[in-house]
């Protein structure tokens, strides 16, 4: 009787800890290249810290693909979002990130996979009054649309631009 008692008190203390842990949506992400929408979130504990980026992948309004990242190698070697074919297509890395409050990230894209030519935007997270956001230039991000670099005979040979849209449709980055 004891035994169940304490492992059944250790189950519920263990789904007690995981339901405190929320997540904000930081940005959508389109691209001409398909149909798909990518729901970028940052993932906080219970004592609102950001702990991890989460990815999820819908098409036709279906969820079909989950990929969560841990932070802690954000202001180290980055973390990667995209990688096709052995190559980083899209990563993120932070300078002196803090997880209670937010910091600089630059998003790294891969411009020309033939020259490996990587360009880079500068956002930040930001903790505003609870709510974990994702900034450009200090204006609230809602949607990325990545443009496709294609070239003849060749297909896409990277990514030519990132527009990036905040909550009233309004265009506040493109190329």
């Amino acid at each position: 009787m004891g035994f169940k008692f304490i492992l059944s008190f250790l189950l519920l203390i263990n789904f007690m800890s995981n339901s405190w842990a929320q997540s904000f949506l930081i940005s959508k992400i389109t691209s001409d290249l398909d149909n798909e929408i990518v729901h970028l979130s940052l993932i906080v504990n219970e004592e609102g810290k950001a702990s991890s980026l989460l990815r999820e992948t819908f098409l036709n309004n279906r969820l079909i693909k989950t990929k969560k990242y841990s932070l802690s190698p954000i202001n180290k070697e980055g973390i990667v979002l995209y990688n096709v074919k052995n190559r980083d297509v899209i990563s993120i890395k932070g300078e002196d990130v803090d997880f209670n409050y937010g910091g600089d990230v630059r998003l790294n894209y891969l411009y020309n996979g033939i020259t490996g030519t990587i360009r880079y935007i500068n956002l930040q997270f930001f903790l505003d009054q609870g709510v974990w956001k994702l900034l450009y230039n200090n204006k609230p991000v809602e949607t990325m649309h990545i443009r496709c670099r294609k070239k003849p005979l060749v297909g896409m040979i990277g990514i030519e631009s990132i527009d990036i849209y905040n909550f009233d449709g309004t265009k506040i980055r493109w190329k």
